[in-house]
């Protein structure tokens, strides 16, 4: 959408470019595109955000009356909490402070949710490898699905929105089916008409990478963010996946059943979605020990010494390590 604002204006349909109500200078990464900074300050307050948020809102209320439609687009959104309230408050509860302050903010529009649901499963294994690549959490799968099974209960999740938005719950699965542009864009009666893009547009971790990675934060302890990128970087490189089963399946599952009761116990109250359960095994489950972590460990270390002009380079530029950069002669 970011790279289609003309067209879409034309529409009636406007996407904003908010990053420089934001930033002092525009970040190089393509996630600026989404309006992540819009969640994070909303669920921060803090005094400059509070300024950048009153910046925005100017904004958006003088030109984007202009249009029939304005999207709004952070998935952040579905996890982010009130930082300002008591920590005592339960995570819920926290939770419904961050999208009441989301609604207050948008009062003065027709504010509606659209909510893009993955089958639980796919969802629980995709997250698990976004919080290892991009945080400095280590837990294990098992843990951090646990901690983080409200955000699994669909129906809770639909329920919390529906306490301050009219609420669109949609299908992933559905919409890859269908053509995920032309599906989003169809269940919400927006009248645009994009390409369909081909192919992955953010490269992912194979699941044994994950798992050096997870190891690799758990030994250190404290590992600094630029040394979890640059591993990241390392595990994206083509190069390197012969260390990670190549392009074997894995599953960080423990077995089918674990995978099916966590299914059933995720969409037991759901009612306004249908999802193709899987009538399949799983794949290999996921094992990781200290022959493997080695070698890694080693060629790691070697592939740094080998490119570290370039890997710094791209850190100087603030590229991020699914973005592509330019082989440096």
């Amino acid at each position: 959408m970011a790279a289609n604002t003309e067209m879409m204006a034309a529409k009636g349909v406007y996407y904003p470019v908010c990053w420089e109500y934001f930033y002092k200078n525009r970040p190089e990464e393509q996630s600026v595109n989404a309006h992540f900074a819009l969640a994070r300050c909303i669920a921060q307050q803090k005094d400059n955000q509070k300024k950048n948020l009153d910046k925005f809102f100017t904004h958006l209320n003088k030109v984007g009356r202009d249009f029939d439609t304005v999207i709004i687009s952070a998935e952040s959104i579905y996890r982010h909490f009130d930082e300002t309230a008591s920590g005592d408050l339960p995570l819920l509860e926290r939770r419904r402070l961050f999208l009441a302050r989301l609604a207050e903010y948008f009062a003065e529009f027709d504010a509606e949710i659209a909510l893009l649901f993955r089958r639980p499963d796919l969802f629980a294994e995709s997250l698990y490898g976004e919080v290892i690549a991009n945080s400095v959490r280590f837990q294990t799968f098992d843990t951090t699905v646990r901690n983080q099974k409200q955000m699994y209960n669909y129906q809770l999740q639909i329920d919390l929105f529906s306490n301050f938005f009219p609420v669109s719950a949609l299908s992933f699965e559905q919409a890859c089916k269908e053509g995920l542009l032309s599906y989003f864009f169809s269940q919400l009666e927006v009248p645009v008409s994009l390409d369909e893009p081909s192919g992955n547009l953010r490269a992912s971790l194979n699941k044994q990478a994950v798992m050096w990675l997870q190891r690799s934060k758990m030994d250190a302890e404290s590992m600094q963010d630029i040394e979890r990128k640059r591993r990241w970087l390392f595990a994206l490189q083509d190069t390197s996946a012969y260390l990670f089963g190549g392009t074997k399946k894995f599953s960080f599952w423990q077995s089918s059943e674990q995978r099916d009761s966590f299914l059933r116990n995720s969409l037991s109250t759901l009612k306004s979605l249908d999802f193709e359960l899987p009538t399949s095994e799983i794949g290999e489950s996921c094992f990781w020990n200290d022959e493997l972590h080695a070698k890694a460990e080693a060629a790691y270390k070697g592939w740094v010494n080998d490119n570290l002009g370039w890997i710094e380079a791209r850190e100087l530029n603030n590229i991020a390590p699914f973005d592509d950069f330019p082989t440096l002669s």
